[in-house]
């Protein structure tokens, strides 16, 4: 087998995250317009301001309201095969450069590897449809202390439902992934430190400008991008002399250049936007 170059490692696994993204994206805002759909409808009946007097203006949906547990249930059980699938592809294509070169490539549990991902940024998938009810509920509860029509109340939703945010939340989601893929990969090769990689052109934010070329333990779990919502940074594993390399220890062989993980084209740099 003739070894890939670590230029068509990076391509490979840069396409494979862009049209991961995408399927996230598409499936997120797929479950949100499903959910938003039904939730007009229900706005819509009579004497909305007369159901929430009852109640004081606050809380109208509950988790325990059927309509909203049974699409949590399914957001959560969806969004979280998509994980498992991404990862799969993923660590597969990024398994094709280690094979290549003749190592052993790590053997994946990708329900494992969302369970740590999930502990080291101390969030659970289901917090993003559960975070989303608790939105609705804040916007329905200060709508109805203004004197705001019912068109008005739909469109303060519709962002919260909308593909904008559906595509933010795949983009920090897909980099949270590639990182927790890194880190694991650098656990088995016993790679020790990587550095901060950002795209450091003019559409870096100034979070991620400032994390360029910083230099982390593998251990360190509160350290990996993303920075922030729809960051685009990666790592660059680094040898213990601070230099990046490409599988130095693995190898037994030092190639010029870093080994680019969450890489992506000119000008997708990371936002200070939120979920």
């Amino acid at each position: 087998m003739i070894p890939m170059r670590e230029t068509q490692r990076r391509k490979l696994l840069q396409n494979v995250r862009v049209t991961s993204e995408k399927k996230i994206a598409i499936l997120v805002a797929r479950l949100f317009n499903q959910r938003f759909k039904s939730l007009k409808r229900e706005l819509r009946r009579a004497n909305l301001r007369k159901r929430l007097a009852k109640l004081q203006g606050v809380l109208l949906f509950q988790k325990t309201d059927p309509y909203w547990m049974e699409w949590i249930e399914n957001f959560n059980e969806q969004l979280t095969k998509s994980f498992e699938e991404v990862i799969a592809e993923y660590s597969s294509a990024d398994n094709e450069y280690w094979t290549s070169h003749g190592k052993e490539p790590k053997i994946w549990d990708t329900a494992e590897v969302v369970r740590a991902y999930e502990k080291r940024v101390g969030r659970l998938i289901v917090d993003i449809s559960e975070g989303t009810l608790t939105q609705t509920q804040s916007i329905i509860s200060s709508w109805f202390n203004t004197e705001k029509t019912l068109p008005d109340l739909i469109k303060e939703l519709e962002p919260l439902y909308g593909a904008t945010r559906a595509a933010l939340i795949a983009a920090t989601e897909m980099v949270n992934i590639t990182s927790e893929v890194a880190r694991e990969q650098m656990e088995h090769f016993g790679i020790n430190q990587w550095t901060w990689d950002a795209s450091n052109d003019a559409f870096t934010c100034e979070i991620c400008a400032d994390l360029h070329g910083q230099h982390f333990s593998v251990d360190d779990l509160d350290a990996y991008p993303p920075a922030h919502p729809n960051c685009h940074c990666g790592t660059l594993f680094t040898g213990d002399d601070g230099k990046e390399i490409y599988y130095k220890y693995a190898l037994g062989d030092l190639e010029k250049g870093g080994a680019g993980f969450g890489r992506y084209p000119a000008g997708s740099g990371g936002s200070k936007t939120t979920e």
